[in-house]
């Protein structure tokens, strides 16, 4: 399950080893307390909620220069922000799967780039933001049958100060986190790398976060049903 991979850092700091020895960004790994998976997070002293890290799913995982990546809500899974819960989703289109499972054979690593400023926002209700997020995640890849790495950007977007959350798209930091300490060393191709995202600014998109994510890093961008029904 995915949530028993997640372990929120508390700090920025550069790779160390946790309170039991084991690997990781900064802050403990996650093992201590689930006994699970290696999970990262990175976050700014400003910043209470500001990224989860899932790792990747371990059978079939690898790192390499070629990065397909992906946003969640409107893009991979229909869901609706009136809809709660870990089965409140479903596929935004059918060939999902099997494009996903190509992009594997081919030697991509899948990865999923997601906002959720429910999990901050929702102070009282936090763990259920968590469950339902994770949850349909955790649903999702099981679906799709193949290994993925996915970042949660948990923020508002600005914290008191008015300071953008630097995780949030269209900020960059998810990226950064990736190809700085999560692709083992791998140097990023970018030619052959891209994202997929329906925030693209047009009439009727809810913003233009995706595309501006992807223009800031240099990426080449697709609409999902561009990407999807070719």
């Amino acid at each position: 399950m995915l949530a028993a991979r997640l372990a929120l850092l508390l700090s920025r700091r550069p790779a160390s080893t946790c309170c039991r020895g084991h690997t990781a960004v900064a802050g403990c790994c996650g093992r201590c307390r689930d006994g699970g998976g290696l999970l990262r997070v990175a976050r700014l002293t400003r910043w209470t909620w500001s990224c989860f890290v899932t790792g990747r799913v371990e059978e079939g995982a690898h790192d390499t220069e070629k990065i397909a990546a992906f946003d969640f809500d409107g893009c991979l899974a229909n869901t609706s922000v009136k809809r709660t819960g870990a089965e409140a989703w479903s596929l935004m289109y059918s060939s999902i799967p099997e494009k996903l499972q190509e992009l594997h054979k081919e030697g991509y690593k899948l990865v999923i780039f997601t906002n959720e400023s429910n999990i901050e926002r929702w102070k009282n209700k936090r763990q259920q933001a968590i469950d339902s997020k994770l949850g349909r995640l955790d649903h999702f890849i099981k679906v799709v049958g193949v290994p993925i790495q996915v970042f949660i950007a948990c923020g508002l977007g600005k914290n008191k100060e008015q300071i953008d959350d630097p995780f949030r798209k269209p900020k960059t930091g998810m990226w950064t986190i990736l190809a700085e300490h999560l692709n083992s060393d791998i140097a990023i191709d970018m030619n052959q790398s891209f994202y997929v995202g329906d925030a693209a600014g047009r009439a009727g998109d809810h913003g233009d976060s995706d595309i501006k994510f992807a223009q800031a890093i240099g990426l080449k961008f697709y609409v999902p049903e561009e990407f999807f029904r070719s």
